[in-house]
């Protein structure tokens, strides 16, 4: 008994309980209860296959959601009617006047002469000995044109002359303040206000209640005065224009251009030529027809289909993904009744060849209509109703909703689908680890109850053995 005993106690403890490995019974026990475990494993494993599944799929609308912003982006230049509008201006003396565009634009020729350029006013403090001059204390304020600010009080630690600049530059009071030495056998120290606004509009004016030191007066060193250009030629039957400008940047003059003037010559009328360009609106159409293709190169990868291999894309049978391509092809092949000539793209030369991909299959009648009849082609893209343009957009701006679009509802769809199957692993393997325990426990009773069967079996033989051996030393003697 002592010996079954021993061997039972040599038995591997886990967080099973003990295991033995059929010490008695002679069963390999582990390898018994390894192969019961696979077997109870297999749901694991299912769950465990149709996770990867979701998340290979999860893993295909990322990507879908990556090539649909940049379509998306791609839908919102065709929106924007200045991208039909763009073009080019130059001018016969870039010294005098700089160009460029931005936006819509008309074309044309216009004369325009620099009369005087915008200035900033400056002003001056008289001359100190000192940058620390004392100004004395109290309040010092600033007001630029219309515009007045908070009074700045000087006391004995800031009423120097430094220390207003240092006041000034480290708030907001619509200048720029600095200090400048004379040199000089006796140099002297002067205080510059330069206005942050050109102009009239820039004017700078002072006022203080300073006392106990020497307050500084002011004097202009630059007056803040208007850009002066002239629209139009002189001595002809039409009059022209004086226009004045605050900036030296004039940007409502000639639509769509910018003015930079850059010198002044009374005397020369500067030629500016503008003409319209059909790069931007080409630019746009292409990027379109660009990004739809990446979609059609997506949709073809995700409904493959080998009868042979019986093999299939991730997103095959994916409702939505198959409904997305069905509503974005019926809109490029869809007519639109904006009043426009243009009703369609094909109108433009721009149809879906046999691999289900647009092209620009007639590139005369894309130019055409951009060269020849822009407004229209205009209209058939952003009209606020009906424009091809427009239409797209409200379907892309849906599916990209972020409390409804399909690609929120889609990903947190998979997403739960996983958390949901990880937490029934998570159950099943606790269950598994209750399973597991039991079976060597019915197994260890198995070899209990063996060991006790040889022990007594050992014990009777002894017994027969002892009788048998006493019977025969009675005959003997």
């Amino acid at each position: 008994m002592a010996s079954v005993s021993s061997a039972l106690a040599a038995s591997t403890k886990t967080s099973s309980g003990f295991r033995v490995g059929g010490l008695v019974s002679g069963l390999s026990t582990d390898s018994i209860v390894s192969q019961l475990m696979d077997i109870e494993k297999k749901p694991i494993t299912n769950l465990e296959n149709k996770k990867t599944d979701l998340t290979s799929k999860l893993t295909a609308w990322r990507s879908f959601n990556t090539r649909f912003q940049a379509f998306t982006t791609a839908v919102d230049d065709l929106t924007d009617a200045d991208n039909f509008k763009g073009g080019s201006a130059t001018s016969s003396n870039s010294d005098l006047i700089n160009v460029s565009t931005s936006g819509a634009v008309v074309s044309g020729s216009y004369t325009v002469t620099v009369k005087s350029l915008a200035q900033t006013n400056q002003i001056s403090s008289q001359g100190y000995s000192s940058s620390s001059s004392s100004l004395g204390t109290g309040t010092f304020t600033i007001k630029v044109g219309s515009a007045s600010f908070e009074p700045i009080t000087l006391d004995s630690t800031n009423n120097s002359l430094n220390g207003l600049k240092e006041k000034i530059n480290s708030g907001s009071y619509g200048v720029t303040a600095s200090i400048i030495n004379t040199g000089g056998d006796t140099p002297q120290y002067k205080l510059v206000l330069t206005s942050n606004t050109s102009g009239s509009k820039g004017a700078i004016e002072i006022s203080n209640t300073l006392s106990g030191g020497v307050s500084p007066t002011f004097s202009t060193i630059q007056e803040g005065t208007d850009a002066h250009i002239v629209l139009g030629k002189s001595g002809t039957s039409s009059s022209a224009i004086d226009i004045y400008s605050s900036s030296n940047s004039v940007t409502d003059v000639v639509p769509g251009v910018t003015l930079d003037l850059k010198g002044v010559d009374t005397s020369e009328e500067v030629s500016i030529t503008v003409s319209q360009s059909t790069k931007s609106a080409k630019a746009a159409i292409n990027s379109f027809i660009e990004q739809f293709n990446n979609l059609a190169d997506y949709f073809d990868d995700q409904f493959y289909y080998d009868s042979a291999t019986e093999k299939t894309g991730t997103l095959f049978s994916d409702s939505t993904l198959i409904s997305t391509k069905s509503q974005l092809y019926s809109m490029v092949t869809s007519t639109y009744g904006t009043g426009s000539s243009i009703s369609d793209l094909s109108k433009m030369g721009i149809t879906l060849d046999k691999s289900g991909k647009l092209a620009i299959t007639d590139s005369d009648a894309l130019d055409k209509a951009l060269d020849d009849n822009m407004s229209d082609t205009v209209k058939f893209f952003t009209d606020s109703e009906n424009g091809f343009a427009t239409k797209l957009n409200t379907f892309v701006e849906s599916a990209n909703d972020t409390t409804k679009g399909i690609f929120t509802t889609t990903e947190d769809y998979y997403n739960s689908e996983i958390e949901d199957i990880d937490n029934q692993i998570t159950a099943k393997n606790s269950y598994l680890e209750k399973v597991e325990a039991r079976y060597y426990e019915k197994f260890s009773a198995l070899e209990a109850a063996m060991a006790k069967l040889k022990s007594q079996g050992d014990y009777l033989s002894q017994q027969i053995s002892a009788m048998s051996n006493s019977s025969s030393s009675s005959s003997s003697s």
